[in-house]
């Protein structure tokens, strides 16, 4: 499970008996998070893409031990977006500010109370935070190993503030960690894609580990313009739509942007399919797709493929010239500007996923990118995963 694997990463960090790592910054961080009950964050978000202007978001993040969590986006520039996340513990509310429609969905097991998909530095700290009594208990039995490629430490100041720098790689990602000297907190996550081509870098502007937070706090009161997506029409949900599980997808046809030839859902029929709305400007995308293409090279075999759809948001040269930067392992197609394939399918939120069966048949759909629940799914299509 990449929870219990994203906790452990942490673990090996501080407890690897051979690690490079001097551990006393982070049981620092791993002891002031586990005494904790709740956390309160500002974070102020960068995505850095090749010659693109730079995309910024200023965040307000709230946690509880229970599972509690608030994620909101109350400032920045650019195209970049994420969706307000609230979750009470038995209830997950996705809301799409854009769109101004929510889904409402109960809360599982391996689900997150933040934006699934969200990229995995972040995520790793987060993550930390909500496993830290579980990681300082150690009772974490995940094998973290296979997935922690090397691990260092060095010093460097942020912002004047001088700090702990832990740098490993994890799936491939660069992901660097600064902890301040003094009190051990997190004070600037930095993860790298495509060999630095895409880096996102997330500054913690304020740590506050005794935020009195009540569980009304963590109710959602949707806006009164705003409405339920979680049985509406395609058009309005934010990812639910009007498809259900066992229908039969309808048909995709774009152009390829590695042949730059007509390319159709249909041509894979007697394959697993996972496809993948995406546009160019869309961080959360970018950090999915070396995902999903690492994904896509490990059961490409068992009759697995992944196919990206980039709903006609950017242009088919734009696609391509992006495509080729990233070199990912599979294709994807530009579908016509005036193609309503979003409403076909309900996309109102970016990445979203859908897992089509051999048959043609919806086996699975997920708004943002959840590694675990994509993991399960493709299980259950019949996959044998590592």
């Amino acid at each position: 499970m990449i929870t219990s694997l994203v906790a452990c990463v942490v673990l090996g960090l501080v407890a690897a008996a051979q690690s490079p790592i001097r551990t006393s910054p982070l049981d620092s961080l791993l002891g002031a998070f586990a005494k904790s009950e709740s956390l309160s964050v500002q974070l102020a978000a960068t995505l850095h893409a090749g010659s693109n202007a730079d995309d910024h978001l200023d965040v307000r993040l709230s946690l509880k031990r229970s599972r509690f969590g608030r994620f909101e986006v109350v400032g920045g520039s650019g195209p970049l977006s994420l969706p307000t996340v609230v979750a009470d513990g038995s209830r997950r509310w996705i809301y799409n500010t854009r769109k101004k429609t929510y889904i409402s969905t109960p809360f599982e097991a391996g689900m997150k109370p933040f934006p699934p998909g969200l990229p995995r530095g972040l995520s790793i700290v987060l993550q930390a935070y909500l496993d830290a009594p579980a990681i300082v208990a150690g009772t974490c039995d995940a094998p973290w190993k296979a997935s922690l490629e090397s691990a260092k430490q060095s010093t460097a100041d942020v912002d004047g503030e001088p700090c702990d720098v832990v740098a490993f790689n994890l799936a491939g990602e660069a992901i660097t960690v600064s902890l301040a000297k003094e009190t051990g907190l997190p004070r600037r996550v930095v993860e790298e894609l495509m060999n630095g081509l895409i880096r996102i870098t997330w500054d913690f502007k304020q740590v506050d580990l005794e935020a009195k937070l009540d569980d009304e706090f963590f109710r959602f009161r949707p806006p009164a313009d705003a409405k339920d997506g979680t049985k509406g029409d395609a058009t309005e949900s934010p990812g639910a739509g009007s498809l259900s599980l066992g229908d039969v997808a309808p048909d995709i046809t774009g152009t390829s942007a590695i042949s730059g030839k007509e390319l159709k859902l249909s041509d894979y029929r007697g394959k697993v399919v996972l496809l993948d709305f995406w546009f160019e400007k869309c961080g959360a995308c970018r950090s999915e797709g070396s995902r999903v293409s690492d994904m896509n090279d490990e059961l490409r075999s068992q009759g697995f493929v992944v196919l990206g759809v980039n709903p006609g948001i950017d242009s088919e040269s734009a696609v391509e010239a992006y495509w080729k930067s990233t070199r990912y392992s599979f294709d994807t197609i530009t579908t016509r500007p005036d193609d309503p394939i979003t409403n076909r399918f309900g996309v109102g939120e970016f990445p979203t996923n859908f897992l089509i069966g051999r048959d043609g048949k919806i086996l699975w759909r997920g708004v943002g990118f959840d590694e675990d629940a994509l993991k399960s799914a493709l299980r259950r299509a019949g996959l044998d995963l590592k």
